[in-house]
């Protein structure tokens, strides 16, 4: 019974503040079926609005993405500072089983998919990915290049919009 009561938000703020995500679901599902009784005019107002926030979010990602290997590069010089290079030395040895984990992903996995499953060139394919695999790498999420890999799939890959939007998140 807990459950239930933690679904429906008594403080919808508070809520999305402790990261209660049955609330956020709820909240987004009812706004949503809120939404589709709204008239044409009050709903072509509300998707301006939210395209505006999303196109704000996406550059402030943007934003964030570019600074984070400073931050990372930082943050490294500083555990070399104070572990000293041993730490360094097992962080570059962890950087290499990645890298290697990666490659074999990339030019295995990638490759067999492209072409056995898709029309898309494998040349075509790596040249447009690789500018969100480097940032995905520098970042270390995923999430964060959600946008830019959404863009990437659209504008450079030819994927349909609706088809990224559902399946890369």
């Amino acid at each position: 019974s807990k459950i239930i009561l933690n679904i429906i938000p008594a403080n919808i703020i508070k809520s999305f503040s402790q990261g209660n995500m049955l609330a956020v679901i709820f909240t987004a599902i009812f706004l949503g079926f809120a939404s589709l009784k709204l008239e044409d005019k009050y709903k072509e107002t509300l998707e301006s609005i939210l395209e505006t926030i999303n196109q704000l979010m996406i550059k402030a990602v943007r934003v964030i993405i570019l600074l984070a290997p400073l931050a990372v590069f930082a943050l490294s010089l500083k555990i070399g500072k104070e572990s000293g290079m041993g730490a360094l030395l097992s962080m570059g040895y962890y950087i290499l089983c990645l890298l290697s984990g990666f490659a074999a992903q990339v030019f295995g996995v990638y490759m067999i998919i492209l072409i056995f499953f898709t029309s898309i060139r494998p040349a075509t394919f790596f040249k447009s990915i690789l500018p969100v695999q480097l940032m995905a790498f520098s970042t270390s999420s995923s999430s964060a290049t959600l946008p830019f890999t959404m863009e990437t799939a659209q504008e450079k890959l030819g994927i349909e919009r609706k088809v990224s939007g559902f399946v890369l998140p």
